[in-house]
């Protein structure tokens, strides 16, 4: 009767490159991995197995800041108030030391002012803001400001070589960049570096060496590499197993609304995996995904509706969250929908479906953004 994940398959980590905007998306992923979901011996409801497993993410690539202004420009300063003169001062003695800072420090400075001039230039070519859109000159622009150390320069830099926009396609020069920008905080660079040694795209497959970027990432809060680092952990897979760290950053991905991490954390409060278990906490957490029109939560969630567990028992909820699942195609939902019906009165049925087309349409609106959506 009961179906909860107790051991997770190994599939290959695939990644895929997409574009968006005007330098693009690095959109990279592992594989999502599911165990085999056994068919239920008897006309009930079964249990969930949810899997655990990192999306395929799309990733902002290109960063806009304003351009620098300068404040007050050209305004004339007061006349300093004339003092007396003192002929008998003495003289100011130079430390060498201290000028040679002071120099260095100006000399730092005008460089830093430059490469944003050069990266706000390399961003106006890529978007086309004010000049005909040319990825050659961006690239040029960001390449000048990157050498000289610019973060955002860098990570738009690699973006283009992952692309091949305006210079070859190069993933060598990409993870180099990224790399460059991961190591001053980018987390988006981190996040995707992490991706990178996962996949084993364009370096040697290191999931080691992933955990340690996307730890990078999900320690600034990005939510992707939050939820991938949770899986590996949950695998010990570049790390040594730890549910309590998954069931961390499991919730903390969950709590910025990723809806595979919400069904996640809701299947180990349902295993007692990492923390206490707790139906009612994997209840409300396999609905905040279920919601979200998450496939495996809406299968859990009509599990816990027709067993009563965490819930009260209503056959009519059940049938609801079985239809949404059956409706993407969850072989499991499906056989759990038509078991149910054989249990549940015409009524019940229709108000099943009633709540199901009902959910379905809030789904939609909010899919589509439109005003009113949840």
């Amino acid at each position: 009767m009961q179906r909860v994940f107790q051991h997770l398959e190994k599939r290959t980590i695939g990644s895929r490159l997409a574009v968006i905007l005007a330098v693009g998306i690095f959109v990279a992923g592992c594989g999502r991995q599911e165990p085999p979901r056994p068919a239920p011996a008897t006309a009930k409801p079964a249990v969930t197995n949810a899997p655990i497993a990192p999306p395929t993410t799309p990733l902002v690539a290109l960063t806009n800041p304003p351009a620098p202004t300068a404040s007050k420009a050209y305004e004339l300063n007061e006349p300093a108030t004339p003092e007396r003169v003192q002929t008998n001062a003495p003289m100011p003695v130079t430390n060498p030391l201290a000028l040679a800072a002071a120099t260095d420090r100006r000399r730092r400075e005008a460089e830093a002012t430059e490469a944003i001039e050069w990266y706000n230039r390399g961003v106006r070519y890529a978007k086309g803001d004010g000049v005909p859109q040319d990825y050659a000159e961006a690239a040029k622009w960001f390449r000048a400001a990157a050498v000289r150390g610019h973060e955002a320069a860098q990570f738009n830099l690699a973006v283009l070589h992952v692309n091949g926009q305006g210079v070859p396609a190069n993933s060598i020069e990409a993870v180099h960049w990224f790399q460059k920008a991961g190591e001053q905080g980018n987390v988006d660079a981190q996040f995707n570096l992490a991706v990178m040694y996962a996949a084993g795209k364009s370096v040697e497959q290191n999931m080691a060496e992933a955990a340690v970027w996307a730890g990078k990432a999900a320690a600034l809060g990005h939510r992707e590499a939050q939820y991938n680092l949770a899986v590996l952990y949950a695998r010990g897979n570049g790390v040594k197993q730890d549910f309590k760290e998954a069931a961390r950053w499991f919730r903390s991905a969950a709590e910025q609304g990723h809806s595979a991490a919400q069904s996640n954390l809701g299947v180990l409060y349902v295993q007692g995996k990492g923390l206490p278990q707790d139906f009612g906490e994997a209840r409300k957490w396999f609905e905040k995904a279920a919601e979200q029109g998450n496939p495996t939560a809406q299968f859990n969630l009509g599990v816990f509706y027709a067993k009563g567990q965490g819930v009260t028992k209503d056959l009519a909820e059940a049938y609801k969250w079985c239809c949404l699942a059956a409706e993407q195609g969850d072989p499991e939902a499906i056989n759990n929908r038509d078991n149910l019906a054989l249990n549940m009165s015409p009524k019940e049925i229709a108000e099943g479906i009633r709540r199901a087309t009902a959910e379905a349409a809030k789904l939609m609106r909010a899919a589509t953004n439109v005003p009113g959506a949840p």
